[in-house]
């Protein structure tokens, strides 16, 4: 659920996508992302989850820029974001204080990062929609490990873009404990899967 938020962020962008959808003949362009408009939602299978559930949570997004050159968007394209690591809510305060005060420490990190590395299979759908697989560094509770993630980005009027993805991972892989679940006996999955929509508007020039 934490990581969540994190990698949300890092396929989110899908930075070479949303350039190359605007015209070839604009010069190098940047985004800044709107946090109040974006989602970030982790889903994780609970003990007993036929009966229960799963543990669904969201994280805000603290800021975010996008930016590259159109006329080349593979090459230079970068996308950066900060996640607010204590904001995750579930609507279950017990959950929310295990996974942001002892899963994601958020009091020593109190900031999820992703910082995108490279852009790979690169496809236009149409003249204002494409997708790509970008990959990138994710810092999380202190721990950088690179990740990647399939990202479909559209192009809205010749301001706004909108990117959407969705990514699966395990918490081991940062080498985070997995949150606690049943009566804090039995442990939930450890293993998440983020469902993102970034909103990131045209910075002024």
């Amino acid at each position: 659920m934490i990581v969540s938020l994190a990698r949300a962020l890092i396929a989110t962008l899908a930075i070479a996508v949303v350039l190359a959808v605007i015209p070839a003949r604009a010069a190098a362009l940047r985004f800044a992302v709107d946090p109040g408009q974006c989602e970030v939602i982790s889903v994780v299978a609970q003990p007993l989850t036929k009966f229960r559930g799963n543990a669904i949570g969201s994280f805000q997004v603290r800021s975010g820029e996008i930016s590259g050159d159109p006329a080349n968007p593979s090459v230079g394209a970068i996308v950066k974001l900060v996640f607010d690591a204590s904001s995750y809510s579930s609507g279950n305060s017990r959950r929310d204080h295990a996974v942001a005060d002892e899963v994601l420490d958020s009091a020593d990190y109190p900031d999820i990062k992703f910082e995108s590395t490279g852009v790979q299979d690169l496809a236009m759908d149409t003249p204002g929609a494409g997708s790509a697989l970008i990959s990138g560094n994710l810092t999380l509770r202190g721990e950088t490990r690179q990740v990647g993630a399939l990202v479909s980005v559209v192009m809205i009027g010749t301001d706004r873009i909108e990117a959407r993805g969705e990514l699966t991972f395990r918490y081991p892989k940062f080498g985070l404990p997995v949150p606690p679940g049943l009566f804090g006996l039995v442990h939930a999955s450890d293993e998440v899967t983020i469902k993102f929509r970034i909103v990131a508007i045209r910075a002024a020039s």
